[in-house]
């Protein structure tokens, strides 16, 4: 609410009627009301003839006694807030101008708090846009949803190009370990390299299935699984297992054929015609070690895929899933977020120019605005009180009269619309007086 003081802002007349419509107040009791009230009603309370009720249910006497009496109050007021309205009516120009302003204001908020709601609307309106996000909520969804059966625990999604990359080296180990056997063995390249690739694809896959397999061994091969389902996936693991015993049975073949044709080309007997120590090569102890070597490279193998795959391969397809279908929608998503961005921007510098254009004009408005916002609500009120005050010495009016009319006068009777009515129906009576709806304001 407006100070009631004057400020350099605020003319000498403004201030002056503002301090003049605040002061004025109803009487804080009814009392000085009482005696005209009850003196009325004691006349008519007397009458011989029925009383006739208006429109309002009021008597002749209730008019004088209670409406009266509040009007010329009411009145009084309306002359304060006439002069008052009088002394700004110079300035309303400007503060109309200031409270249309305050209003775009209002309307530019509002539509900023809308753009986000607006914009992504609009764009649901395109189905790839909103098929996009329809995937993305579901798989987020339904991960969500796999993480709390989890424990709450993050689904491992190593990358495929370093998972790939490390089996490669698998493979590389491989060639490294084998491809001297195979060509010395062969002695033709190509078939070497053929032999050498065969092995290492055998030993890399069979390293990636068993240590997935073993890794999610309850995914797999628990009690909540199927039989039939069970039972492929023992199938393929006996498959697999029997793939790289084959691969490590032909490379441990090529060595072992290998070690002894080299220990039958050096037993020709040189060493006892010249004098020279008999060499001699333990074929079981090379291709031991060469076994050794190549299932220390499946197991290493076998131990990088144990290592990087969950115990739950589903929960990763989903995390992967949801990460793939998110890559689809974040361009699309981009482009809306870039919309809002730009829309927001713009409404922000309009309410920055708004509210700088408003405050050059607050300074000397903002003052007068406030004063006829505050007699505007000192208005209304004044307009509620009246009302109330009225009804309320009405039925004030009523209870003395009917008092004293069942007393002296029991016959009495009233005339509403040309219906007669006794005391008790009249008592009933609702009452709801109004100056506006009396004086058509």
């Amino acid at each position: 609410m407006a100070e009631n003081k004057p400020t350099q802002c605020i003319p000498e007349p403004v201030q002056q009627a503002f301090d003049a419509v605040m002061a004025f107040q109803w009487p804080s009791t009814d009392q000085p009301f009482h005696e005209r009230i009850n003196n009325n009603a004691e006349q008519e309370s007397r009458s011989t003839s029925s009383l006739r009720l208006d429109e309002y249910g009021l008597t002749s006497g209730m008019l004088p006694a209670c409406i009266d009496q509040v009007s010329e109050l009411r009145d009084h007021f309306l002359k304060l807030y006439g002069t008052f309205n009088t002394a700004i009516h110079s300035s309303l120009d400007k503060i109309e101008s200031l409270q249309g302003i305050d209003g775009e204001i209002v309307e530019k908020q509002k539509e900023y708090e809308q753009i986000q709601a607006s914009a992504e609307k609009k764009h649901e309106a395109d189905s790839k846009y909103e098929d996009a996000k329809k995937k993305v909520t579901d798989l987020e969804v339904g991960y969500k949803a796999m993480y709390r059966d989890e424990g709450q625990r993050e689904a491992k999604d190593f990358s495929l190009i370093a998972y790939g990359a490390l089996l490669f080296g698998v493979g590389a180990a491989e060639w490294m370990v084998n491809y001297e056997t195979f060509l010395n063995f062969s002695e033709v390249p190509l078939m070497a390299a053929g032999a050498t690739i065969l092995v290492a694809a055998a030993v890399a896959f069979a390293a990636h299935f068993h240590g997935t397999m073993l890794k999610g061994h309850q995914h797999f091969f628990g009690d909540h699984v199927e039989t039939p389902k069970k039972n492929s996936h023992i199938r393929w693991f006996v498959i697999v297992s029997i793939i790289l015993a084959v691969a490590f049975g032909g490379v441990g073949g090529a060595r072992y054929l290998l070690v002894a044709s080299q220990v039958s080309q050096l037993g020709g007997g040189a060493g006892g015609l010249l004098g020279g120590d008999v060499i001699t090569i333990n074929v079981g102890q090379v291709v031991t070690v060469s076994m050794v070597i190549n299932i220390f490279v499946w197991f290493v193998g076998a131990a990088i895929a144990y290592a990087v795959h969950d115990e739950n391969p589903a929960f990763t397809d989903k995390l992967r899933e949801y990460k793939k279908a998110k890559k689809i929608f974040e361009p699309m998503r981009k482009v809306v977020d870039m919309e809002i961005f730009q829309l927001r921007s713009k409404l922000e510098k309009e309410i920055k120019e708004l509210k700088n254009t408003a405050r050059a004009y607050g300074q000397e408005t903002k003052p007068l605005a406030d004063l006829l916002v505050t007699v505007t609500e000192k208005s209304n009120q004044i307009s509620t009180e009246a009302d109330r005050l009225a009804n309320r010495l009405i039925r004030s009016y009523r209870s003395a009269l009917t008092d004293q009319a069942v007393v002296g006068n029991p016959e009495l009777k009233f005339n509403k619309s040309g219906q007669l009515i006794d005391l008790d129906a009249y008592r009933q009576l609702a009452i709801c007086f109004s100056f506006q709806n009396q004086l058509g304001e």
